[in-house]
């Protein structure tokens, strides 16, 4: 499935859940993620050529996983050194806290990226400001995101949710 990747100063929508209460915060908080995410255009899509950086691509990616409740496809995304590497077993546990009729990630929007460490290993840290699905605090992660030297794309340090 690929990723519904868009410009950075749009709040992408992940899932259908619930329409959370009350409506007018959860207005105000969008608005806020789209004018914060418009500020840092430049630093996530390449040099004006509208496409996300791989890692970026990545994430959106890994958080479509998440939304597909798709422990797998999660597990495989997950870098294949300890402790970056997770089963299928332990995400599916992040899952189960997770009601059924809602989106892990509801609402996000990557704020741009920056160069990181990972247990001793270079990753690119992917900014993304979220909110779980069927909450309205806006929140802040990082994904870690691990280049390999042949240009396979692992994450390198698992969080969930």
């Amino acid at each position: 499935m690929a990723p519904s990747v868009s410009s950075a100063g749009e709040i992408q929508q992940s899932g259908g859940g619930r329409s959370p209460s009350p409506r007018h915060r959860r207005t105000a908080l969008v608005g806020g993620l789209a004018v914060a995410a418009a500020g840092v255009l430049a630093a996530v899509v390449g040099s004006g050529q509208g496409t996300p950086s791989p890692p970026v691509a990545f994430a959106e990616d890994w958080i479509t996983a998440w939304n597909d409740r798709d422990a797998q496809t999660v597990s495989q995304m997950t870098c294949h050194y300890l402790p970056a590497f997770t089963a299928a077993s332990t995400v599916q546990l992040h899952l189960d806290r997770v009601p059924a009729d809602r989106p892990v990630v509801d609402q996000h929007a990557i704020m741009g990226t920056e160069p990181g460490t990972a247990y001793g290993r270079e990753v690119v840290e992917v900014l993304v400001t979220y909110v779980r699905g069927g909450d309205d605090e806006a929140r802040n992660a990082r994904v870690s995101v691990r280049v390999r030297d042949d240009g396979d794309l692992c994450i390198g340090r698992f969080s969930a949710w």
